[in-house]
């Protein structure tokens, strides 16, 4: 699988969980899916595997070292699952409470998508080389 293949995989992973969130979030099998920890693991199981491919190579000692770090297509890919993984553990948390607190939807549901989207927007901000 080639990491353009890969990358969109993980954006289709994550996407529809977080759309089950924003647009059923009464839903029982939304519950089930937050619950589950599944596919927030399966996200962690790729972020281990890119990065030990590239452990060796992870020499950091200035600025410039990081960038240059992340315009290798595995590591951006490591750093898209690691966004992804930690959005749905923080978006799934915020669900839960949510739930718990038996807060109505729709006054939490605009913090819930700026979660979705400081995640999904954070892979941007790479500085070019």
């Amino acid at each position: 699988m080639t990491p353009n293949i890969a990358f969109l995989t993980v954006a289709l992973i994550i996407l529809p969980q977080w759309l089950l969130m924003l647009l059923r979030p009464h839903s029982k099998s939304t519950q089930q899916l937050v619950d589950s920890d599944i596919i927030p693991f399966f996200l962690l199981v790729i972020y281990v595997v890119c990065v030990s491919r590239n452990g060796v190579a992870l020499q950091i000692h200035t600025t410039r070292d990081i960038v240059q770090i992340f315009h290798t297509n595995t590591i951006v890919l490591a750093a898209w699952s690691f966004i992804g993984f930690m959005s749905l553990l923080i978006g799934g948390w915020v669900f839960n409470r949510i739930q718990d607190l038996t807060v109505k939807v729709n006054w939490v549901m605009p913090s819930l998508f700026a979660t979705f989207m400081i995640g999904a927007t954070t892979i941007l901000i790479i500085p070019p080389i």
